[in-house]
This record gives structure tokens, sequence and C-alpha cells, in this order.
């Protein structure tokens, strides 16, 4: 007989999830959410900008920048990250050697962007899925406008890392500002007059792939450009775009028309249009998203296949399907709210992708360090994960850590200091990722029968917060199967001893603390059963429709 206590996980899964399977993907209803950003204490390390851009400035000017930063970060994470009806700008720029070079049309990025149904999805579905429907965009993509410089004049010799495209684009905002037949809604604008983010899209192949011996113009990487996306840094210089109203440019995204470039053995060139993945993983930077991948070694490191903001090329290493993003990147700008698990208990997590549900683990760590946990299967952007994968993801979570710069395992020099800011726990305990043998395996995820526990091996429940080792007394583990209902077991946190209050299932208010789900023998236990079964018929509903 199936047990009881997995029934109530069953039921239980409706008291917690914010935004349930619903009847169809496009159903999902947007909330608000209040943004919540972790800060660390150390006051001599630049939180939000490259040490690098410090290094010809005094301490007290280096502070005075990182905190102007941090500034602008967290007012363009507020407004920009969530909204009913968003617009975005979208430039499609030539360059003056480029005119008759074979370009995607407009039609097709008009379709990139904001086509709905498709068998890839566009830029605006996956926002809206990831988001959970907390954020709705519709971009307005602009005719081909040539420039009067080469690609290699604004490549600069370094792929472009120190051209300022403002003044680039200038021209192009102006003639949009003088449009009698353009208002800058305030669906354009941001509280702050900024811009929601602005995309401009080049005719020339992107610099990533390095050297191309094939390509007859510009085969060097630094004649070319790096794709980049921004939250808006550097603005409100004296010689940035303004409008006739004074709104100004806020974050801006700047990628290649083209997908990935290759030389067979041939000798010949290959390439397509553009696809989604470097799109929405330069965008997402507009919210203020650091890389998640390593930053010493890139591309390998970081959280490899578990997040678009560390690889936006998918299971397949195709950028048509770039993955999902992570819970901690979702939690970062009020796309999801966390759980926080503050008792001992059994678990239920549905996968973040359709519930937006993600709980973390704060008590017994220090300040800024914690464990997420989110439940991922092959559903949507990541239907190209491996047969057998799927399952929980642990990730721990350091905010005082030089971000993704310090790969660490046992036996590596440096560690336990040398730590990523955000770690995937490979539950094969192999640190795969962080060895470069891949991005991510079957082996990394929890199933039934898998545990993190406190002491022992690595990766365990620990706290490793400036290198040093203490334990937390926590234990973690699965006891399901992987599916889309997934339930987990937590000790060493405590006991709760209040009842579960039948009322509460199925209640979204508030922001719900994770609470054990289980206590057999009580009449209200036995009224949550009973209204659980009833709610879990119409989950079981909602899920068939979903994937049917």
């Amino acid at each position: 007989m199936f047990p009881l206590n997995y029934l109530l996980i069953l039921a239980s899964s409706i008291h917690l999830s914010f935004s349930l399977a619903p009847s169809s993907l496009n159903e999902i209803e947007p909330v608000q959410a209040i943004i919540r950003q972790e800060l660390t204490e150390d006051t001599n390390v630049p939180k939000h900008t490259d040490t690098d851009k410090c290094q010809s400035l005094n301490p007290q000017d280096c502070k005075n920048l990182d905190e102007s930063l941090g500034r602008q970060l967290a007012e363009r994470r507020l407004n920009p990250s969530i909204g009913d009806n968003i617009r975005v700008i979208v430039l499609l720029i030539k360059f003056s050697d480029h005119t008759t070079r074979d370009l995607p049309s407009r039609e097709y990025f008009e379709e990139f962007f904001n086509g709905e149904g498709t068998e890839l999805g566009s830029v605006k579905e996956w926002m809206r899925f990831n988001s959970v429907g907390r954020y709705r965009v519709h971009f307005t993509v602009r005719e081909w406008a040539t420039l009067p410089n080469t690609e290699k004049f604004y490549a600069a010799g370094n792929s472009a890392w120190d051209t300022d495209f403002n003044p680039v684009v200038a021209p192009l905002l102006d003639e949009i500002d003088n449009d009698p037949n353009h208002k800058w809604s305030p669906d354009y604008i941001d509280e702050f007059g900024k811009l929601n983010h602005l995309i401009v899209v080049h005719s020339g192949y992107m610099a990533e792939v390095g050297d191309l011996s094939c390509l007859t113009s510009n085969p060097n990487r630094v004649d070319r450009i790096w794709s980049s996306g921004g939250n808006g840094e550097g603005t409100g210089a004296p010689d940035a775009w303004r409008s006739k109203d004074f709104y100004e440019v806020g974050g801006m995204a700047l990628l290649s028309a083209f997908s990935i470039p290759s030389c067979d053995k041939s000798g010949a060139f290959h390439v397509e249009p553009a696809a989604l993945g470097p799109f929405v993983h330069e965008f997402s930077h507009g919210f203020g998203l650091p890389d998640l991948y390593d930053l010493n070694v890139p591309p390998l490191g970081g959280v490899g296949k578990f997040s678009n903001m560390a690889s936006s090329q998918g299971w397949d290493f195709s950028p048509k399907s770039p993955g999902h993003m992570d819970g901690w990147s979702r939690a970062r700008i009020g796309w999801v709210d966390y759980i926080d698990i503050e008792f001992d208990g059994y678990y239920a997590v549905q996968p973040l992708e359709v519930s937006g549900q993600v709980y973390r683990i704060t008590k017994g760590y220090p300040e800024g360090e914690y464990l997420v946990i989110e439940n991922k299967q092959p559903i949507k952007y990541d239907s190209d994960m491996p047969a057998g994968t799927g399952g929980i993801v642990i990730f721990h979570v350091d905010e005082k850590a030089d971000r993704q710069k310090n790969a660490g395992y046992p036996g590596k020099p440096g560690w336990p200091a040398a730590h990523y800011r955000v770690a995937v726990q490979q539950a094969d305990g192999n640190y795969d990722i962080e060895k470069g043998v891949n991005l991510g395996d079957e082996g990394d995820f929890y199933r039934k029968g898998s545990k993190l526990s406190s002491g022992g091996d690595f990766p365990n429940t620990d706290s490793y917060q400036g290198g040093v080792i203490k334990s937390t007394g926590i234990n973690i583990e699965v006891v399901t199967d992987s599916q889309f209902i997934m339930a987990f077991h937590v000790t060493g946190l405590g006991q709760r001893t209040l009842d579960m209050q039948a009322s509460s299932v199925g209640s979204t208010e508030g922001n719900v603390q994770g609470k054990p789900f289980l206590r057999e023998g009580s009449p209200r236990a036995t009224v949550a059963w009973i209204l659980g079964m009833f709610m879990s018929i119409g989950l079981m509903l909602g899920m068939l429709l979903v994937f049917l």
C-alpha cells in the first residue's frame, strides 16, 4: 500500500507552491515580488565591479565607484525584471563593409523575439516561462540601418571591449525619438527615466569562437565583436544619448545576428542565423545578474549546464535550446521567492520551471552562506537533457566568495578557501565541473537514496566560508525517484511542534516558511490528507494538460 506519508507529501506540495502546474503554460500569471539582496560585510572588496577597474583609483574612489554601481544595480533590478507589459527596442545595425552580406531579415527577428508557439520558442517566451509570468515583454524590432564605419573599426583591435556603443546608436535612437508615430509610453521607460533595456544586433560574426581561418573578412577575433550585456553602468555621462524628454539608455545587450560560426575540415565557412542562447544570457545581465561560468577559465566550471548564466548552449551544446535560469539567479531578480526551511521534516518540490518553487537553508550557516534546492526536469528549454538525467539539484552559495573565480575541490591547492560563490553540490562527489571534465551529467542529480550529510566526504552540508570548515549538523536525503513531484527529508535543524494547519493547505499568501509536512495521528493531519487528495487530483489533471 502506498504510504500515507507520501500521500501527505503530495498533498502538501500544494501548500508551498507559488504557481502550480497550470492548465496551459500560457496561463501562468504574474506575481509582484520584493527584491532582497544579500550583501557581504567585507567593505574592502568591490562587490559590484571588477577589481581591475579599481587599479587606477585610490581606495576611497574605488569604494565610491562600487557603492554607486551597487545603487544602480539595486535600482535596475527592482523595476525592469518585473512587469506585465515591458517594451524593449531592438536595433539592427549593419557595418559599412557588410552592405552585401546576406543577413537575417527584420521579419526573422520579429519572430525570434516575439514569436509564440514556435518549436524553439522566442526570447519573449523564454522570459515569461523562466519568470513564471512575472516578466512579460514585447520587443519593438527596427529595420536594418547601416553605420558609417566598418566592423574592424568598431572592434578597435580588442573585440570592442573598450568601444562605447551609446554614441554609435545615438543617431538611430534620435530617429525613433523624432518619429511622430512613436510614443515613449511608460511601457518603454522605467521609473528612473531609462529605457527598459536596449538590444543592439550587429551584422558581424561573434568573436567568442576565436580566430577563423576560413573567413575572408576579419578572421582574427580581435577584429570582431564580443557579445556583451549590462544593466546601465556608465549611463549618465555628458555624451550619453538623451531623448527630447530626457530619457536615457538603461541596460544594453550587444549581440551578433548570427549563431556560432565555424570552419569545417575542408575550410568551408558555416553559420546560421541567431539562436536563443546568447540573447537570453546577455539580456539577463541587464537585470544585474553575474556570469556563473568560471571567470578564470571560461567556459569551464561555474555551475555548468545548470543555468543559462553559465552556459548558453544547452545540454546538447546547441544555442537553440539554452536551458533554464537557476533558482539563485531567479530569486536575485525577483522571479521567485525562496521557501526557507527552518525545521526537520519531509519537503516536496515541483520543477522550478513550472512552479517557481525553490528552497533555501540558511540555518546553521554564517551570514551570506546557504544551500539552494530545486527540482530540475527535462521540461521546455531543458528538454534536451540526456536520458537518465533529472532530479533534485543542490547549490552551495557563499556570497562572500570572489564570484566564480576560484574552482576548488578536495585535494586541490587552496581548498577549501578556494571555492565558487555559487557551486553545484554534485551528488556523485566527482567535482567534474570544477575539474573541467564536463559541465554536468546524470551523476550530479540527487534521486531516491542520495544523501548530502554533515561531515565526512565532500560534498557535504558543512560551511566553508573563509576557508574554515564548520559542521552544520544538517542532513538531506532524497526519498523519491526523479519525477515531477519529488520529496526530500531534512534533519539536524530541530523539530517543530506546531501542528500543520489544515486551513493553510493550498494557501499562497505571504512568505511561506518551510515547515515539515507530516505529523501522523492528529485529526488535523487527517483533514489535511482528505483536502489534499481532492487538490492532488486537480494537480494531476493540470500536469496532464501541460504535457499532452
